[in-house]
């Protein structure tokens, strides 16, 4: 009994050190996970203004250390325009056809924000009255200050940046044009870089089926088109209706939606008809694609089954046949003749 005790007792006790240890990896990864130069969050991540020639707007950031140590950072205001089709941005203290920077200034240039808190700092845009109408386009950019690499002897550091976008449409002579520069079916796959790939593809084995629509903006302010995609099949009934993702397209450039369905267990042509909106007169774009679902490595096996299950209803109905015949003959044969009729007995008969 005193055995069996003493051992439940060191079987606890290495349960409760197997679980210090855990708790304490637990905590240092997290404390990992926050360090320096990824460790800032703002809100709002980005403006969308309405303004006029001489406006003045001021808007407040929140910017939050979510890190334990203190964080010393830097207050830039930089230009931003579109960097490829996915959304990104590339930010520039460079003059651009749509610059905004030289019109914002912040309340403050550096700041030190403590660990786990949060400070609020302000912005102004100044718009001259000169300004061209359309949109124009910057950011407040926090940086975090280098850090060396703890444990690392050449020297490296580590910091980072987040910004807030601004996005400022000045009110004038506004051109609003969206096109839709391509509307195609397709699969999503990943590179060697992990990167998405959009394949065109007009006829599929099964699902899902993506739909990539590209706008592009010929316009001189943001736009955000909205609408819908709707699939139909080759009897023209709606078998689903997709939703395009609310995204902003900059001037001069071109951004991708992507809208994905999942036909399940489905055989023919189909037509997918997109339909979006823009402006603020509502304007209609519209596109259209067609494919085809076969899933040929479902479907073939089970014609083939049918087929052999024909042929061999075809040939077993021949051979029944067949054998109804035989023995439809042999039962002929087998049956007993009548006697023939004697002549002198029907004569008698008669002269009787």
């Amino acid at each position: 009994m005193v055995t069996t005790l003493r051992r439940s007792l060191a079987l606890l006790g290495l349960i409760a050190a197997v679980t210090l240890v855990a708790l304490f990896n637990l905590s240092s990864t997290s404390a990992q996970d926050a360090e320096p130069g990824n460790a800032l969050s703002i809100s709002p991540f980005k403006f969308e203004l309405d303004a006029n020639p001489g406006d003045s707007i001021e808007r407040t950031i929140r910017v939050t250390n979510n890190a334990d140590v203190q964080q010393d950072i830097s207050i830039l205001v930089k230009n931003f325009t579109a960097d490829g089709e996915e959304g990104q941005v590339n930010l520039t203290e460079d003059a651009t056809s749509y610059s905004i920077a030289e019109w914002v200034t912040v309340n403050k240039s550096e700041s030190t924000i403590p660990g786990r808190t949060s400070e609020t700092y302000t912005f102004t845009i100044d718009v001259p009255e000169n300004a061209e109408p359309g949109g124009h386009f910057g950011s407040v950019v926090f940086a975090t200050d280098p850090v060396e690499v703890e444990g690392d002897q050449s020297g490296a550091t580590v910091s980072g940046e987040i910004a807030a976008l601004l996005l400022v449409r000045i009110d004038g002579d506004i051109e609003e044009e969206i096109s839709v520069a391509s509307f195609e079916a397709g699969v999503v796959t990943t590179d060697a870089n992990d990167d998405e790939v959009f394949d065109e593809k007009s006829s599929f084995e099964n699902g899902p089926v993506t739909f990539e629509t590209r706008f592009k903006n010929d316009g001189n302010v943001h736009l955000a088109p909205t609408g819908t995609i709707t699939i139909k099949n080759m009897f023209g009934s709606v078998v689903e209706t997709l939703q395009l993702e609310e995204q902003n397209v900059l001037p001069d450039a071109v951004r991708r939606s992507l809208a994905e369905w999942d036909p399940g267990f489905s055989v023919g042509t189909y037509t997918a008809e997109l339909e979006a909106t823009y402006g603020e007169n509502s304007t209609v774009i519209t596109a259209e694609t067609s494919f085809t679902i076969f899933p040929w490595k479902v479907l073939v096996p089970v014609f083939l089954a049918v087929v052999a299950v024909i042929v061999v209803l075809v040939k077993g109905r021949g051979r029944i046949a067949s054998a109804f015949k035989a023995l439809e003959g042999k039962n002929t044969a087998d049956a007993p003749k009548k006697p023939a009729a004697n002549k002198d007995d029907t004569s008698s008969k008669d002269n009787s």
